[in-house]
């Protein structure tokens, strides 16, 4: 860390250090969990009928605002756990942490990964055998996350620039081109945005979502083929660019999609006790992981939140569909602005503590209160972000590419600039 104390270094990501060094071990566990999802999705047909459809959501709900609200609150986890485990220690209070609760927020990305697999089967399960939608699927994914996303990459690198000379080793051509390009660093250095790395298997699970629309049949060969080589490989973790290609935290979207084919079957009663039950799992398998009562490794703590986190999303999307829900709207719209929250808070998180070491903040804030004023700070700036920045821009590129649609198509309708069902997808 430079003497500024605002660059942020290799560890600042919600995946640990040890990703992908998984023992022997977790093979079968990984291969099997890969043929129970290969299995469910050759039921992946745009036609194939659930055993009941759920209900019709209101006129007018966009989303299924369970699912937003925990989008936002896994958003604000991964907050806390940065700011618990580096800045805390590191600058505010030497040495001290609050509790190991906060630890287990590194596990909103695997929240993040299996609702993405879910929203894309839920949005866009027509579009599977329709080669013609496969172009607007991908420009769709491609304007909700790279305008933004490039936005704050360009900050980060200003705030760099604003620290030269002493930032120079970190600062390249070649890492530039990298993070706009959400491309892995083949030395493993991490992007400009350090959380970027989640968004670089988003589009990798994108690309291979995009085969589905174009190829059905070899779509599912490629899915089926990814999983098992991802369960064959863990034992031997290859280089680059396989470490990337094939990490286990790709399984998580395979999840995120058997469970929006497993949710319509859910009564409303089963779907609440499963909603119940894969939280129960999630917060055990997270607790249990960072107070060292779980000896998991890497790619099995990953399969376990991976699981439970399905359960969740599915129970909680039958529950909501099957009966009238009405979520806090204030919760509604931190997951409205969790990406922005998600994205912000890696500029957020240094230049607020910087400002609080300044105010000497250390000596007279508890780290408990140190946290709290943190997190408030960075969630606060993501949510600025997406009201001023994020949301207008959205709405306009979504009304040029329906007026673009509709010059094209004739007959067309234009859609509406408010943003789709499938919102903040990553």
């Amino acid at each position: 860390m430079t003497p500024a104390g605002l660059t942020l270094r290799k560890p600042f990501s919600a995946q640990p250090a040890e990703a992908g060094q998984a023992p022997a071990g977790n093979a079968g566990q990984i291969a099997g969990a890969g043929a129970a999802i290969g299995a469910a999705a050759l039921t992946m047909s745009p036609t194939a009928a659930p055993v009941h459809r759920p209900a019709r959501p209101e006129a007018g709900r966009r989303s299924l605002d369970s699912l937003q609200v925990g989008r936002g609150i896994a958003a604000i986890a991964v907050v806390v756990f940065h700011a618990h485990v580096f800045f805390i220690p590191e600058r505010l209070h030497p040495g001290q942490t609050v509790s190991r609760v906060f630890d287990i927020g590194y596990a909103g990305v695997e929240f993040f990964f299996v609702l993405s697999g879910f929203i894309m089967i839920l949005v866009h399960r027509r579009d599977i055998g329709r080669p013609r939608r496969a172009a607007r699927f991908m420009m769709k994914r491609a304007l909700r996350i790279l305008p933004f996303y490039w936005l704050v990459t360009l900050a980060m690198l200003a705030l760099l620039l604003a620290q030269w000379p002493a930032t120079a080793g970190q600062l390249s051509p070649a890492r530039l081109l990298h993070s706009l390009a959400l491309v892995p660093m083949p030395d493993g250095a991490a992007l400009l945005v350090e959380v970027g790395w989640t968004l670089s298997h988003e589009f990798l699970f994108y690309a291979l979502f995009c085969l589905l629309i174009v190829a059905p049949r070899a779509g599912i060969a490629a899915f089926a083929l990814w999983i098992l080589a991802i369960g064959a490989l863990v034992p031997r973790p290859p280089g680059y660019p396989w470490d990337f290609l094939l990490a286990p935290c790709n399984l998580l979207f395979a999840m995120g999609m058997g469970a929006a084919l497993v949710f319509p079957r859910l009564s409303p009663r089963w779907a609440g006790t499963a909603a119940l039950c894969g939280t129960a799992l999630f917060l055990a398998v997270g607790l249990g992981d960072a107070y060292g009562v779980m000896d998991l490794t890497h790619a099995g703590r990953t399969l376990l939140l991976g699981a439970a986190a399905a359960i969740t999303v599915a129970g909680l999307a039958g529950w909501e569909t099957g009966r009238r829900v009405a979520m806090p709207r204030s919760l509604v719209f931190l997951g409205d602005a969790s990406f922005a929250i998600y994205l912000v808070h890696a500029l957020a998180l240094p230049v607020a503590t910087r400002v609080m070491v300044e105010l000497g903040a250390g000596r007279w804030l508890t780290p408990g209160l140190s946290l709290l004023t943190l997190t408030a700070l960075a969630v606060a700036a993501g949510c600025l972000a997406h009201v001023t920045v994020e949301r207008p821009m959205l709405r306009k590129l979504h009304a040029r590419l329906s007026r673009a649609d509709a010059g094209r198509i004739p007959g067309a309708k234009r859609t509406s600039s408010r943003p789709s069902p499938e919102g903040n997808a990553t």
